[in-house]
């Protein structure tokens, strides 16, 4: 059984993850002395930032939703790889002047 994915789905779900990391990027980027500082204080060596199970408090409902957020991203990615780029992307354009 196959399914017609909407090539215009696919762009819309592309631009909103990338919305995502374009604004909070950039945000890291423009305070790279911050970011830097922020890893080294969670002990991050960049793969988990948000370790809830190590938090108490009122901040553990924050690192969670940060972890579970996180992994939703990384579940919308997936499934975009599976789909392929679809027909507006980059990779189409680079295939229509090939011969």
């Amino acid at each position: 059984m196959t399914i017609d994915i909407n090539d215009e789905l696919i762009l819309g779900a592309r631009l909103l993850l990338a919305t995502l990391f374009l604004i909070f990027g950039w945000r890291k980027l423009r305070d790279y002395s911050g970011t830097v500082n922020q890893l080294v204080q969670l002990h991050a060596p960049a793969l988990i930032g948000h370790r809830y199970w190590t938090v108490t408090g009122a901040d553990r409902v924050t690192s969670m939703d940060g972890f579970y957020n996180n992994l939703c991203i990384m579940g919308g990615f997936l499934l975009l790889y599976v789909s392929g780029a679809g027909k507006y992307s980059i990779d189409a354009l680079r295939t229509v002047g090939a011969p």
